[in-house]
């Protein structure tokens, strides 16, 4: 069966950036193909151009009051790795490998020693913030992981221990926005 037609102009745009996203893996695929000689040429893959000026940043700010919901709503493990997230604006993998070391309460400042792009970054935090993080690493050995999850059972090891794994957020951040009535 075929989809149906966009409603609107932001519905056109997503399909768009989809079909550039498809786009991507497939020519990585072809590119693949044609490193193992597989394919003669590679020429009329190259020749197609993604759709341009489609991608956007969904940008959503969560009120004062988002945020406290937010954060009630999550079970005691994950409320801490969002607490975090709301102070810093760090990423979930960033936290994830965050260590009780990392933050440093005579400047004030969490360190992000490995980010997105590779490089080290010191995020500076409210008063607030710092006493939260003071609170949470406060009798921990430095080299501990600042947030782990307790009855974590893996069947294939890709985390340490009770280390957060790559996707574990994802049911307990669907479940908390629903629970606070978020989109």
């Amino acid at each position: 069966a075929l989809a149906a037609a966009p409603k609107n102009e932001d519905e056109k745009r997503a399909r768009k950036d989809t079909a550039n996203r498809v786009l991507t893996i497939l020519k990585a695929a072809l590119n693949h193909a044609l490193d193992r000689h597989r394919v003669q040429d590679g020429s009329t893959w190259r020749a197609v151009k993604p759709f341009r000026n489609v991608a956007s940043a969904r940008l959503r700010f969560l009120s004062p009051e988002e945020m406290l919901r937010l954060v009630n709503v999550c079970p005691p493990d994950f409320r801490r790795l969002v607490q975090a997230a709301l102070f810093t604006g760090a990423r979930y993998g960033e936290l994830c490998r965050m260590k009780v070391q990392d933050f440093d309460a005579t400047s004030g400042t969490v360190l992000v020693a490995e980010s997105k792009s590779g490089k080290p970054r010191r995020i500076a935090l409210t008063p607030e913030a710092q006493a939260w993080f003071k609170s949470e690493t406060a009798g921990r050995a430095a080299g501990e992981l600042l947030f782990t999850r307790t009855g974590v059972e893996r069947r294939k090891r890709t985390a340490v221990g009770s280390a957060w794994g790559r996707s574990d957020q994802s049911r307990f951040m669907a479940q908390a926005c629903e629970a606070a009535k978020l989109d």
